[in-house]
């Protein structure tokens, strides 16, 4: 049985309730998605207008009488794959396409659907298959069931035609989410039966564990290459969400619910996903980052492979600029103060090697949590740049995200990533040479 299925999108697990090891934390606030008389909501997909897609139902719990729902956080529509009777959406892009699933006539199947038409999404010879995420392009993902294996498919022409894949070694690879670059996250089961979250860039498949962790999912990914899913500590234990940069983990707990799961994120770290409350009802949640912590946060230095560190990634990600750089350096001082509307500072970055230079605009957020080195020791900053690579300068969004472990004294390397998107899609990360972060927490 496909372990993504239409019935694993309304799947409970109400079991024990027990906290987990302690990971590094953000700081989220909690809003509650409720479609207006529905006994049960969940949100699976976000775009970067905040309009949000998922399932609900108003009778009971079962997939069987799920219907699809839109919202733009004020009115709810109500959306159903014409005579199938259960419906669910899963992700939706900027340009108002939606993929979903639906059941079961006769089988589950995934759709595309575009606002006044649905298209099949039906892999040859499998028993079931859904339809998982998609991005600005149209590219979509997915997993196909067949007799003994389930496998990752992507399709970039509606469902014309096929790219399937598997995690190396394992015979139940589910992608959930696809981000503008191409990169796709998702989940596996190992030969012990245990699940595990992964990224797919390329060729290249790496492995997500929350740390402490028994099991995780991956579902959702954004431009920046945050991730989102769920996790467990113990057998049979309750899920918690989480969010990743690929470095730090921050686990995502509604106050109060008895479950916690994560599926979508939208280029501003917004987050949408489903929680159980002690009652036992199911409910849709929408998590943003707390407002800005006052502090301030400084760095300088570079990043550069080297061969004895963890080696640094540098890339121009996509279109005709592809090409990966070699030194990068980085300057910034950033700082947010009790009663400022936005962080104020200075930020820039030069990829010399790949002739890209960053350089900040306006900061929309600074945000300081726990994080792989200790409390208070992690930061994103976020705002607009002018962003000047091979194909011309354009104004874009860039993340940043960084780690102060006490360098250049200390053990573990201060690390840097910087992420962009826009005209020039670029991401680079690495631990800082010669230069270190230093985050303080007002």
């Amino acid at each position: 049985m496909m372990r993504r299925s239409f019935a694993g999108f309304v799947m409970l697990a109400l079991l024990i309730f027990a906290e987990p090891s302690a990971v590094g934390a953000l700081e989220y606030t909690f809003a509650t998605i409720d479609v207006p008389g529905a006994v049960y909501t969940s949100a699976f997909g976000i775009d970067d207008t905040d309009r949000v897609v998922g399932g609900f139902s108003s009778s009971s719990f079962s997939g069987f009488t799920q219907h699809g729902f839109l919202t733009d956080g004020t009115a709810f529509t109500q959306i159903d794959y014409p005579g199938s009777p259960g419906t669910v959406l899963v992700s939706i892009n900027i340009n108002s396409q939606i993929v979903g699933a639906r059941c079961c006539v006769p089988n589950e199947r995934g759709f595309l659907y575009d606002g006044t038409t649905f298209t099949d999404i039906i892999v040859p010879n499998t028993l079931n298959n859904n339809a998982g995420g998609l991005n600005t392009s149209g590219q979509i993902v997915g997993a196909a069931n067949y007799a003994s294996t389930t496998r990752g498919y992507l399709t970039v022409d509606r469902g014309a035609t096929f790219t399937q894949f598997d995690f190396p070694g394992s015979n139940d690879t589910d992608p959930g989410g696809i981000n503008d670059v191409g990169r796709i996250a998702g989940y596996f089961i190992d030969g012990a039966g245990v699940p595990h979250g992964f990224l797919k860039n390329g060729a290249t498949f790496t492995q997500i564990d929350v740390p402490g962790s028994n099991s995780t999912f991956a579902f959702g990914i954004n431009i920046f290459g945050h991730i989102v899913g769920r996790f467990t500590t113990t057998a049979g234990g309750p899920f918690h969400g989480f969010v990743t940069d690929g470095v730090t983990f921050t686990q995502l707990d509604v106050p109060g619910a008895l479950t916690t799961e994560a599926f979508g994120i939208n280029s501003a770290g917004k987050i949408v996903g489903r929680y159980t409350d002690r009652g036992g009802h199911v409910h849709g949640f929408l998590a943003e980052l707390t407002s800005n912590t006052p502090g301030k946060v400084t760095g300088g230095g570079y990043i550069q492979p080297d061969g004895t560190m963890t080696p640094a990634t540098l890339l121009i990600q996509s279109g005709v600029n592809a090409g990966v750089g070699d030194k990068a350096t980085f300057g910034f001082v950033v700082q947010f103060t009790a009663g400022d509307a936005n962080p104020a500072g200075n930020l820039q970055y030069n990829d010399h090697a790949a002739n890209v230079t960053i350089k900040a605009l306006s900061f929309t957020l600074l945000n300081i949590g726990d994080g792989v080195c200790g409390p208070n020791t992690h930061a994103t900053i976020q705002g607009s740049a002018t962003v000047t690579g091979p194909s011309g300068a354009s104004t874009q969004r860039f993340d940043v995200e960084v780690d102060d472990c006490g360098a250049p004294s200390s053990t573990a390397p201060d690390t840097f990533k910087i992420t962009t998107s826009g005209q020039t899609d670029y991401m680079a990360a690495g631990p800082v040479l010669a230069g270190n972060i230093t985050i303080r927490k007002q």
